[in-house]
């Protein structure tokens, strides 16, 4: 199967860049591939973590230094003090002061009152921390799952490009095959009232451009022309915007505004027809002719549409034929004039039949060999003439009565109009007016930039498939009504069926506008068909080939400023906490009531310093930096391991000597005790006891003083 009308695949920038939808700066964006993007999302999430627990430890030493004091307090104050130094995270922190409040829950609610405020701050902050972890893949959603396509091979579809009959008729193959994706893409993202969830819908800009469709619209031509005055259909788009609903990203002031809008009526033929037989080899068969405007360019009659009067289905004789052999089909022709354009036009329409300022189609609706189960009232497929009957069935005997189209040619008239708007500074637009779409490059005054600009989008998006271009191409498989056409019998049709048809055109349009802008930034998978491409060549045309945005989900993007936010608020607090202590003796100690005790405190109930203080208590170890953070046993020391004699009380290991001051005094001491009695004597040994544990009493009294003293 030819590839010629299949587009490439969508690539995608990877990089920073910036989506003007939501601004400047908000719109600053970076985009990765998922995986990279699962990586920095789980990078994001552990950098809240860490930064959740450096703003906790802030908290535990500012709390500490407020309950910091050299007054003898009890053990659950200081066992608080200790947990709020050594508690890692929060969560750690809550866990710890559960435990503690129900290791203490004997005390009852005094316990509760002290510690129970202090677990709820410590449980806010923890839960925070870690919903602000879980949602900091937000970060990634602030910019939404809009990307830019990166295509070197960008460019515009342009008639004047087929400068060769071979070239012109490859372009025709290729417009002919992306018209047919259009229409499937109408089908999947404008059927109904909600937003399809296709992923092809859901990978334009928008899923579905909005439009206005009144179906009570007035006749827009002379009323006498008109099959009703009332039931008529008009659809109006209103203005787009070519960023937002085109995704051509740039700037307010490299945006254009546009507008389309279709009128449509059937017309009637009482006056306007006249039908005349033609004999040839024999044969004579009857045609109709149309008058709503003579043929021009190459067409040059007095008349606007032929078509052949004969093959109806009343006309099929044999059984074969009238019940299952013939295969009918619609057959759609068009006739259009084209406002300030008429070598683009085909005929001169009358007058009842112009509008100034706007383009002129007429669709001339043909049903040969149709057969309709049911009177058809519908004013364009108007169908009441009785072809006879036919079976219901293939093998039953029912018959069913069906009938044929009124007239050959049913004729229905739509104006077309084109409005676009561009930015001239100051706030200020430029507009083009109302009227056929030839008229959209007659805006004044515009600088070349902004001329390039509205040439660009035009062409790329909006002129390539206009109603006109699409029912060429499509012809009766635009119809809505070939749906339920099976052989060549059609199930019945509403009333307003040919509204439905005016409907699924306007949808195929928009649809072919949005894909189309695509189409240009991607470019073709056929190399073949960049033979018949534009390639830019001014800086205007080249940055919307850079900057054609699309939607896609296999993308992570993220929004830069969040990122910055993020980094470096967290990197501030990651810093202050780093530097806390040495902030807090330079400057901070002067506003806290503990002034430098509470800090020492905070130091001294360190792990390593509670470690220290125990080992130094007993004499195990000669130890330095005793004011810092990390203190240094003395190499070579050999500390002290458990006595675990008693398990449900371990302790330190005491060894016999301290120091050797410490050990003199001792030998005195057991000399002096000996002198006086039996050293068995329980009393003697008691008072042995007692004096060492006032020599340790005195020791530590001293290192604490020292320690007090730095």
């Amino acid at each position: 199967m030819s590839n010629l009308g299949v587009a490439a695949e969508n690539p995608v920038y990877i990089g920073s860049w910036t989506n003007w939808s939501h601004g400047k700066v908000n719109g600053a964006t970076l985009t990765l591939t998922q995986q990279h993007g699962n990586l920095l999302v789980a990078f994001i999430a552990l950098f809240v973590a860490f930064v959740g627990d450096s703003v906790f430890r802030m908290l535990a030493f500012f709390l500490h230094l407020k309950l910091a004091t050299d007054v003898r307090r009890d053990g659950l104050h200081n066992q608080r003090q200790v947990l709020l130094r050594n508690s890692s995270s929060g969560f750690v922190a809550a866990w710890s002061l559960v435990r503690l409040l129900w290791s203490n829950r004997r005390e009852g609610s005094r316990s509760t009152r002290r510690t129970a405020p202090l677990l709820l701050v410590v449980s806010l902050i923890s839960f925070a921390f870690a919903v602000a972890g879980v949602f900091s893949s937000n970060v990634g959603n602030m910019s939404g799952n809009e990307v830019l396509v990166a295509s070197s091979a960008c460019g515009q579809v342009m008639t004047t490009a087929a400068d060769t009959i071979d070239s012109s008729f490859q372009l025709g193959r290729y417009k002919s095959q992306r018209v047919r994706v259009f229409r499937d893409l109408a089908q999947e993202c404008y059927s109904g009232k909600d937003e399809s969830n296709s992923d092809r819908c859901k990978g334009l800009i928008r899923s579905r451009l909005p439009r206005t469709v009144e179906t009570n619209a007035s006749c827009p031509f002379d009323p006498k022309l008109c099959k009703t005055q009332d039931k008529n259909i008009r659809i109006d788009t209103g203005f787009l915007d070519s960023n937002d609903h085109l995704g051509f990203n740039a700037a307010p002031d490299g945006r254009i505004q546009f507008r389309q809008n279709i009128h449509c009526a059937p017309l009637v033929v009482d006056g306007y027809a006249e039908s005349f037989n033609f004999s040839s080899n024999g044969t004579t068969e009857t045609y109709r002719r149309y008058y709503y405007g003579a043929g021009v360019n190459g067409r040059e009659r007095n008349y606007t549409y032929l078509a052949r009067d004969q093959n109806a289905l009343s006309q099929i004789t044999t059984p074969l034929e009238r019940n299952a052999g013939v295969l009918a089909w619609y057959s759609l022709g068009m006739m259009r004039s084209v406002d300030h354009y008429t070598s683009a036009s085909n005929f001169q329409p009358i007058p009842e039949l112009q509008v100034n300022g706007s383009d002129l189609l007429l669709f001339f609706l043909s049903a040969d060999r149709v057969g309709y189960v049911g009177e058809v009232n519908d004013p364009w497929y108007s169908a009441h003439r009785s072809s006879g009957q036919v079976r219901s069935s293939g093998t039953g005997d029912d018959m069913a009565e069906t009938y044929e189209r009124d007239e050959a040619a049913s004729p229905l008239g739509c104006v077309s109009q084109f409005q676009v708007c561009v930015p001239v500074g100051n706030g200020k637009k430029e507009c083009s007016p109302l009227a056929g779409f030839n008229n959209q490059d007659s805006i004044e005054n515009l600088t070349e930039k902004q001329s390039n600009m509205n040439l660009w989008i035009l062409f790329s998006s909006i002129a390539p498939y206009t109603v006109s271009e699409i029912v060429s191409f499509l012809g009766a498989d635009s119809l809505t009504s070939t749906y339920t056409l099976d052989n060549n019998m059609q199930m019945p049709l509403p009333d307003n069926q040919w509204q439905l048809d005016v409907q699924r055109w306007f949808d195929i349009t928009l649809a072919a506008m949005q894909q189309a802008a695509v189409d240009t930034a991607v470019g073709p998978s056929n190399p073949e068909v960049l033979k018949v491409y534009t390639r830019p060549n001014t800086t205007t045309e080249k940055y919307y080939c850079k900057n054609q945005k699309i939607r896609s989900s296999a993308y992570a993007n993220f929004s830069i400023v969040g990122l910055t936010i993020t980094f470096s608020i967290g990197g501030i607090i990651l810093i202050i906490h780093a530097f806390l202590e040495s902030i807090y003796d330079k400057w901070l100690w002067r506003w806290c009531k503990s002034k430098h005790y509470g800090v020492i405190e905070w130091r001294m109930n360190g792990a390593l310093q509670l470690h220290r203080l125990a080992h130094e208590e007993i004499g195990s170890g000669t130890w330095s930096q005793c004011d810092r953070e990390y203190p240094v046993a003395q190499a070579h020391d050999a500390l002290f391991p458990l006595n675990i004699d008693d398990k449900r009380h371990p302790v330190i290991g005491r060894p016999e000597y301290r120091s050797a001051d410490t050990a003199a005094v001792r030998r005195s001491i057991r000399e002096s005790v000996q002198m006086k009695g039996n050293a068995s004597d329980p009393v003697v040994i008691q008072s042995t006891e007692c004096a060492e544990d006032s020599i340790r009493r005195s020791s530590v009294s001293s290192i604490s003083l020292r320690s007090h003293q730095r």
